[in-house]
């Protein structure tokens, strides 16, 4: 997913209320597998279920926040960018992906060595292939 301009400057507390939020309500619809796009309730509701306080959601005036604007403009974002396309595949095999070989959050991979080849080698072959997943990942 490319950057957007308008998220970019955002402090580490937006990211962490994004991060929060999206586990706490999950990131798709099970049904359909789309990415959600959390209402203004469902924001505050999630913030709830986590003993977090939701009132900087509302401006005084009872209208959401700039705050709540721009969470709920970076989700609808983040949909409407991750929504039908895989984003993120592998150019090798690996073990395991988490949710799935498209658009992984986490991969892993099993290293069996039997009497074949040094501790440091094998070290070093993980560290290898760790650097080129994750510049694969990046892009």
């Amino acid at each position: 997913m490319r950057p957007d301009q308008r998220f970019t400057t955002l402090d580490k507390a937006f990211w962490a209320h994004v991060r929060s939020i999206s586990q706490e309500l999950g990131y798709t619809e099970r049904k359909t597998k789309e990415i959600k796009v959390p209402t203004l309730q469902n924001l505050a509701d999630a913030l709830s279920q986590l003993s977090l306080s939701s009132a900087h959601l509302l401006a005084k005036d009872g209208r959401p926040s700039d705050f709540a604007r721009n969470l709920h403009g970076y989700f609808a974002y983040r949909a409407e960018v991750l929504n039908g396309l895989p984003v993120r595949t592998l150019a090798r095999r690996v073990d395991g992906a988490f949710p799935s070989v498209i658009n992984p959050v986490a991969i892993w991979e099993v290293k069996e060595y039997y009497h074949t080849t040094t501790f440091g080698s094998r070290v070093a072959d993980g560290v290898y292939e760790t650097l080129l997943d994750g510049m694969e990942l990046e892009d």
